[in-house]
């Protein structure tokens, strides 16, 4: 899950990952800690990160 962070710069290596990432227009700012209210993270669901994992399972 990448929120404040890109996913090109900072993502995993190799295969077999899932990216689940929303693009806001203050992201990717790399701060660690939110001047706004961290709706980069926020906006990513509970079904989504489900739905990426059972993706990897299957």
């Amino acid at each position: 899950i990448f929120g404040s962070t890109e996913p090109a710069l900072t993502g995993p290596l190799g295969n077999g990952h899932v990216i689940i990432r929303h693009h806001v227009e203050c992201s990717p700012c790399f701060l660690r800690e939110c001047p706004i209210d961290f709706r980069c993270m926020k906006t990513v669901t509970v079904p989504e990160v489900v739905d990426a994992v059972m993706s990897i399972l299957r």
